[in-house]
């Protein structure tokens, strides 16, 4: 009986392995089909960007922020002066590419598989992540919803740091969970340094998760003794933590220091070429394209127009902004959403509740990382809007992605066991959600396309 139980266990295993494995595959597949069928310039700024792994690629080194060949005429600026692990890793495809085909489109195939490597990265650490945070189809909602939503599965077709960001953050939580259940061993500490390099290599909205990460890993070690706080063991884990992180980034910034005399991100000599070869409208001293400039206040952009195309970009909208998903998916995305969030809402001093009986709870450590994670991006897109370049875009809150559609399986999840006693229908349910938001995403795809 035992030995029955045993195989119909391993059986299951290799089931689920194989379904993971063939989700896997068809979101690779899918994102390289179509970023193989699409022009350049399919995707927003994707001709800015990719004038970047372009330039690796024919000169074999980096080139300045500055560089009158990759200088945008209208912005005044460049792409490189931002982190460009993800087009130098293009700029390596398009190399390897260059053995077979120099025909522009394959070089810029070539160049976008990077985005649709790294989106069906981030669903591979999202099925990590999900078999530690859920049970049953859970974990399954759990994926879809992150993997299939239009906007977020758009990032891997077209060349962009977005795709990279969102497999960063990911991973990061992945390595919240192994790291909180190993006590912050010295592997599960290099893992996660190793990915905050990546991610501080990737996009700027995305650098919420360093802040989070510091929150996440202080908690959880120094309570990985009930009795006592180690802090020899904090600080030896992490600056190992630490360590990891700037063997991946150091060499970025130390260069940006170096040829930018000082500027150690790059923004303020972005701003200077911005302020001397940008169009007027587009010159950071002049502010006229911030949201400020143009006349919108604070609540005015929370409550209008701004916050409308963000929420439903978030969803998707394709091409250079001009192909939107049907309103009804929309709508339907949103109330899984609002159901995550009253869901939440429902079990709020459970999930929050940092201390219980006079102990740190690591599950509500881990929740609130996720919830600051989930925040972050949202914040610095709308400080930009109506500081620096009124842009409503969604896509500039996909770093949160991941953490938001946590919540939201955690809200439905507990909705779910609340109104629907039976798992077998619960399961039913969340089968039939799943199946939905996949042929949702596939049937807007070909009918845009």
């Amino acid at each position: 009986m035992q030995l029955q139980i045993k195989n119909l266990l391993s059986n299951r295993s290799r089931i689920y392995i194989l379904c993971e494995f063939a989700f896997l595959a068809g979101i690779f597949i899918f994102c390289a089909y179509w970023a193989h069928l699409l022009p350049l310039d399919a995707g927003p700024d994707e001709k800015m960007r990719y004038d970047i792994p372009l330039y690796i690629y024919e000169h074999g080194r980096l080139p300045h922020g500055g560089d009158p060949s990759i200088r945008n005429p209208v912005w005044g600026t460049s792409y490189a002066f931002l982190p460009i692990l993800s087009y130098i890793i293009s700029a390596l495809f398009m190399k390897i590419m260059s053995i077979f085909s120099t025909d522009p489109q394959q070089l810029l195939w070539a160049a976008r598989l990077v985005s649709a490597c790294f989106t069906t990265g981030a669903v591979f650490f999202v099925f990590r992540a999900g078999k530690k945070l859920f049970d049953g189809y859970s974990k399954w909602f759990f994926v879809c919803l992150v993997a299939v939503l239009p906007e977020a599965l758009f990032m891997g077709v077209y060349v962009n740091n977005d795709a990279m960001a969102i497999c960063c953050g990911a991973a990061i939580i992945y390595y919240w969970l192994v790291g909180m259940e190993r006590n912050w061993d010295v592997p599960s500490c290099i893992l996660l340094g190793l990915w905050l390099g990546l991610c501080a290599m990737s996009y700027l909205n995305a650098y919420g998760f360093l802040l989070c990460s510091i929150f996440v890993f202080t908690l959880s070690c120094l309570t990985t003794d009930k009795k006592q706080i180690d802090w020899k063991y904090w600080l030896k884990r992490g600056i190992l933590v630490a360590a990891a992180g700037l063997l991946v980034c150091g060499w970025w910034f130390v260069r940006n220091y170096m040829i930018y005399d000082g500027d150690w991100l790059g923004l303020a000599t972005s701003n200077d070429f911005a302020d001397r070869y940008a169009q007027e409208q587009f010159r950071p001293s002049t502010a006229l394209s911030s949201g400020r400039a143009q006349g919108y206040s604070v609540f005015s952009m929370l409550t209008g127009p701004w916050m409308v195309r963000v929420l439903c970009g978030f969803v998707g909208v394709f091409g250079q902004l001009q192909y939107w998903v049907e309103p009804w998916i929309i709508i339907l995305y949103y109330i899984l959403f609002l159901g995550g969030l009253l869901g939440c809402l429902m079990q709020l001093k459970k999930m929050f509740r940092l201390r219980k009986n006079g102990e740190i709870q690591r599950k509500a450590v881990f929740n609130w990382g996720m919830l600051i994670a989930a925040l972050t991006p949202f914040i610095l897109n709308f400080y930009h809007s109506y500081c620096v370049d009124f842009q409503p875009q969604g896509r500039y809150i996909l770093p949160g992605l991941v953490p938001m559609m946590y919540f939201t399986v955690c809200g439905v999840t507990y909705l779910a066991e609340r109104f629907i006693p039976r798992a077998k229908y619960r399961n039913i349910l969340s089968a039939v959600l799943c199946s939905a938001l996949v042929l949702i995403t596939i049937k807007e795809f070909f009918r845009i396309y």
